[in-house]
């Protein structure tokens, strides 16, 4: 009994040799009762035990020996399953300071009753109910009188029948008596006609606690054999149904379950999965000729057979809502095609019909000083972040001098003789700068007959000596 615990935390007690001993508090204000709480090996589907006994030992000692007996003014079992809450009082007086006394409770409606004392009697359906899904077990602790002081518990015991005894598969684990196996209708399941059979469900009735039920067929308009058995919702609906009781039609389908009007795929634009991309759709009801058809994001036309260039979205991230206008591509009229969106970093206009090549997505009309097939970088001769800072400026580079302008730092490559921070200048002793060509600037090409080796910056004409001539 190692997993017993009290349902009052702060009420001593020892486990010791298989059993529990309560010691109450002398300065305890609290007269609610307290019970032993059963753990998880006696909760759940307890339904082969109705008819079985729960049975188990118990002591208690009290100061006096008066025996103020108050045992059956609380419960001494508590049951609560389905919402269900059912209780025992024990019907005959317990004397304290003796040995232990056996306790045996036949688990039959019988001898239950509801915990609020109602008229109303426990019936077999709401015991039956109860023992389908125990959530607790409680056995009273304390108080058995006035003044006990110590209670003691042990040899809790839960009788349940044997399924394979009752099959005869093991026929050396005899059946409990008394517990029963019932051949049920035909809407009903489980040993004791619990439950309900496949394709039905419980519909409840009653009062005052006692939910009695009637398993009844499951609702599901014809397309699925299956309900939830507490709530009646249908599972695994067939025939492109959906909702609570198939009842509806799947996105792209068209129909009305509920007349028995089959749910038929809509031809937006083709009458196959892969290329039907309407919400929902009207549809010639003998025919089954699609005549208008409603498009998901991102498709328009009257068949949905066109990339719409530009849509509206939410799009959450962690942190932030963003709106996004999303342009898209593709040939949603060709087998196996569809719309995606333009991957063009957001640097278009999604109401650019140009902006997105609708048959290779390629980004054409990029934004934003930015280029590539997807406008992933900043433009020749502009530098920054394109993707999230969008950036992108103009490099200070001249022309005439640089090669390229580095697309993310703005520094300048120079041409051939060109040199300077935006390379707007020649080397020493080259010229032609002004020239703005690929050549750069051109080496200075004086010969021994010139006076030094610089030259003409923009003819490359060089200073002779005297008497010496020639360029």
């Amino acid at each position: 009994m190692s997993d017993w615990s009290l349902t009052r935390p702060n009420i001593r007690f020892d486990r010791r040799e298989a059993r529990l001993t309560l010691f109450m508090n002398y300065d305890n204000t609290d007269p609610s009762p307290i019970y032993w709480s059963a753990p998880r090996h006696y909760l759940g589907n307890k339904i082969l035990s109705y008819g079985g006994n729960l049975t188990f030992r118990l002591s208690f000692t009290s100061a006096s020996n008066n025996y103020d007996q108050i045992v059956n003014k609380h419960p001494l079992v508590v049951l609560r399953g389905r919402d269900l809450t059912i209780v025992h009082y024990y019907p005959r007086p317990l004397e304290g300071n003796r040995p232990e006394e056996d306790i045996s409770i036949t688990l039959k409606e019988a001898n239950f009753r509801f915990q609020t004392r109602s008229s109303t009697a426990v019936t077999r359906d709401t015991f039956l109910q109860t023992l389908s899904n125990i959530s607790s077990l409680h056995i009273l602790a304390w108080p058995y009188s006035s003044d006990t002081t110590t209670s003691s518990i042990v040899a809790v015991q839960l009788q349940q029948a044997d399924l394979k005894s009752i099959n005869n598969i093991s026929p050396q684990r005899p059946l409990t008596r008394n517990i029963e196996v019932c051949s049920c209708p035909a809407n009903y399941a489980g040993t004791s006609c619990e439950t309900c059979a496949r394709g039905h469900y419980k519909q409840y009735s009653g009062t005052n606690g006692a939910h009695s039920y009637t398993c009844v067929p499951c609702q599901c308009n014809g397309q699925s054999e299956l309900c939830d058995v507490e709530t009646g919702h249908c599972l695994a609906c067939q025939n492109h149904t959906t909702g609570t009781y198939c009842e509806s039609c799947m996105q792209g389908y068209h129909g009305d379950p509920p007349r028995n009007i089959s749910c038929r795929i809509c031809a937006c634009p083709l009458a196959v999965e892969s290329n039907n991309f309407a919400s929902t759709c009207e549809m010639n009801v003998t025919t089954g000729e699609t005549t208008k058809c409603f498009c998901q994001p991102g498709y328009y036309g009257d068949r949905c057979q066109s990339c719409y260039p530009g849509n509206f979205q939410n799009r959450c991230c962690s942190e932030n809502q963003l709106n996004l206008f999303l342009a898209y591509w593709g040939e949603p009229s060709k087998v196996g095609g569809r719309c995606s969106p333009c991957e063009c970093n957001s640097n278009i206009d999604p109401y650019d019909w140009n902006a997105c090549d609708q048959q290779t997505g390629r980004c054409v009309n990029c934004l934003n000083n930015t280029a590539g097939h997807t406008c992933e970088r900043c433009r020749d001769w502009f530098y920054g972040d394109a993707i999230r800072a969008k950036n992108c400026a103009p490099c200070a580079c001249s022309q005439c001098g640089s090669v390229r302008c580095d697309q993310m730092s703005g520094r300048c490559q120079c041409k051939p003789g060109v040199t300077g921070v935006t390379c707007d200048v020649c080397l020493e002793n080259h010229y032609g700068y002004h020239a703005c060509n690929d050549e750069g600037c051109k080496p200075c090409a004086c010969g021994l007959g010139s006076i030094g080796p610089s030259c003409d910056l923009y003819t490359g004409q060089c200073q002779c000596k005297p008497g010496v001539g020639g360029r």
